[in-house]
């Protein structure tokens, strides 16, 4: 697997095959900020920095063990981009997806029309529609924010979504520009 944390970090994985399971830790997690030590303990311009990394790798060998990944949902059948497309100049969302995977996330898409959304979903993100949802596709979104679900839309609002009527229950409204 490739992967580039910005700031570095250390790759862990667990198993096999298309059965492994990958987590990042970052550095930034690992050595949190440098601590000033006070002056008047005569550590004048000295640093301290504090290693937590054992916490965050046992943490995430934890994670892993337990084989408990949030699931994470695209919309598809609107000509949203692509989560399998990683062309860099694309409007693919491969990239995010393997950026997701690469930190635990359960990455997949989900057709409304002909899927109900999983039991156990941890985010469901619409991005760019380019056709409108059908009724029973808002219906299905709707309920699941109802439930609190976590929803995350990217929208334009140059194409009309029937999803409006939806974001106004939650005091948003796309405007013009």
């Amino acid at each position: 697997m490739w992967y580039r944390a910005q700031g570095g970090g250390v790759l862990i994985e667990l198993g096999e095959g298309d059965q492994v399971q990958s987590r990042v830790v970052r550095n930034r997690d690992m050595f949190p900020s440098p601590i000033i030590p006070s002056r008047s303990r005569g550590r004048e311009g000295r640093f301290e920095s504090v290693f937590a990394g054992e916490d965050a790798i046992t943490s995430a060998l934890i994670h892993m063990r337990e084989a408990k990944q949030t699931k994470v949902a695209f919309t598809t059948g609107h000509g949203e981009p692509s989560i399998n497309d990683v062309n860099p100049r694309s409007d693919g969302l491969g990239i995010w997806k393997a950026r997701l995977s690469s930190v635990g996330y359960d990455v997949s898409e989900v057709d409304l029309v002909k899927d109900d959304l999983p039991a156990d979903l941890g985010l469901l993100v619409v991005v760019e529609p380019k056709s409108p949802f059908k009724p029973a596709e808002v219906t299905k979104i709707r309920a699941y924010g109802d439930r609190r679900g976590p929803l995350l839309f990217l929208l334009g609002n140059s194409v009309k979504t029937e999803l409006e009527d939806l974001l106004r229950t939650y005091h948003l409204e796309l405007g013009q520009g």
